[in-house]
């Protein structure tokens, strides 16, 4: 057991047989979500893989009050040198919307002292902390790193922090949140952004020095995600019925997407591309919404939602779209944003239409890599669009190839420009930690 943690600005290198090798280090992450189906836990698993591919973290202990996680006693998430500690909550708190608020603030007290243990008992290097608007798990961690004298490193997840979803949320995030996450910004030593846009807003919105600021978006491990399963493809199209038909595919929750402006839209797209199918693969709180729109304009038919799937399934499911579809909204939620839906559909060699400003301008090129929307209000620009691409194959393979290729230059796990990002911040962070 170590008490100390072994910097790696002091790594002890061994010889056997000739070879050299490098101790590594150990880190603690601190994630408000550890379950399979979320898209921030799904990115945690990514980025922590791509920091073992470094060479340089070793152990990796993830740390949660998500009482989702109590799964993973006895599923296997890594093959070796990751575990998940869990600090009980009750579920049926977290069931109400109390209960979670609860969890986002009062029950930070418990994971503080857990992470002073846990650090001291297993000698951590580093925290890292899975970032949202609406909860105290960052602050947490950069005031427990503060104290450890260890460097932490915020990797936010979604938009700055002033939203809401209700009026008590909003009030919550322009007051209490705002000002306890622009302390955590303050006391972390790095903080990890989706793109350039997005670290520039966080910069300007809390006064933090752009030196903390490094681009490390959302990843996806492309040797995993590409993978196929053809008897599922084959039974998905046929019980759906998508032989013959275009087909237009969203992954992921529809509330608030935007999909209201692609089905008035697709009347128009119908009468010049034929047979169009729409397939909502997700949670759809507004489907009966939706369905009864889809309906007043004829296109009930063209209009498919189907439940959420195994994640290892989803690539199998976007090998069937013509053209996917981005977030036809924009909002501080999803400005310049690197969805993981998008890098998914671009993962698969797919192209995505989606709203001129919800998407980084790094990861969706217009023409390129996929296709923008001026005004997704527009329904006569929108239909255009889409059927000018669902109308020209050349030009979809074409954006799908360029978009697999950026998606491995630079949001793959395994990249080497990732990789080296992860390895300087790394060496730079205990540098940081030890004078902040």
């Amino acid at each position: 057991m170590r008490s100390k943690p072994y910097y790696l600005m002091r790594v002890v290198y061994k010889a056997r047989r000739g070879a050299t090798f490098m101790a590594k280090a150990r880190a603690l992450y601190l994630a408000h979500y550890c379950r399979p189906k979320e898209a921030a836990w799904i990115s945690t698993l990514y980025l922590i893989r791509a920091l073992k591919f470094t060479k340089f973290i070793g152990e990796v202990v993830i740390l949660t009050n998500d009482p989702y996680a109590i799964q993973f006693k006895t599923k296997k998430i890594f093959k070796s040198g990751v575990k998940v500690r869990r600090i009980p909550f009750p579920m049926v708190l977290e069931e109400k919307t109390f209960g979670k608020l609860i969890r986002a603030t009062l029950a930070y007290l418990p994971v503080f002292l857990a992470i002073l243990k846990i650090v001291k008992s297993l000698g951590m290097d580093y925290i890292f902390v899975q970032h949202h608007n609406y909860h105290l798990a960052s602050l947490t961690g950069a005031l427990a790193a503060r104290i450890l004298k260890r460097p932490c490193i915020v990797k936010i997840q979604d938009g700055i922090p002033y939203i809401g979803r209700t009026h008590f949320e909003s009030f919550l995030n322009h007051s209490v949140m705002a000002a306890a996450n622009k302390l955590a910004f303050k006391l972390a030593t790095f903080i990890f952004n989706l793109s350039k846009e997005r670290a520039f807003l966080v910069s300007r919105t809390f006064r933090i020095s752009k030196n903390k600021m490094l681009v490390i978006p959302n990843l996806v491990d492309l040797a995993i995600f590409s993978k196929l399963d053809r008897d599922f493809t084959r039974e998905f199209k046929a019980r759906y019925k998508l032989g013959g038909c275009k087909v237009l595919l969203f992954v992921g929750s529809a509330t608030g997407r935007g999909l209201d402006r692609l089905i008035k839209a697709l009347p128009r797209i119908i009468a010049k591309v034929g047979c169009v199918k729409l397939v909502i693969l997700g949670d759809a709180a507004d489907r009966s919404a939706l369905e009864t729109l889809a309906s007043s304009l004829g296109v009930r038919d063209s209009l498919i939602f189907v439940k959420p799937v195994e994640h290892r399934l989803v690539p199998s499911v976007i090998s069937l779209a013509d053209l996917c579809v981005g977030l036809l909204v924009n909002s501080l939620v999803s400005i310049a944003g690197v969805h993981r839906k998008a890098l998914e559909y671009m993962a698969c060699a797919k192209p995505l239409i989606a709203a001129k400003w919800a998407v980084s301008r790094e990861l969706l090129v217009d023409g390129e890599t996929g296709i923008t929307v001026e005004n997704p209000d527009d329904a006569e620009e929108l239909a255009k669009k889409v059927a000018t691409a669902l109308t020209n194959e050349e030009l979809l393979v074409r954006m799908g190839r360029a978009a697999r290729d950026v998606i491995e230059t630079y949001y793959s796990c395994r990249s080497p420009v990732v990789l080296n990002r992860l390895r300087i911040a790394l060496l730079s962070a205990i540098k940081l930690a030890k004078h902040p």
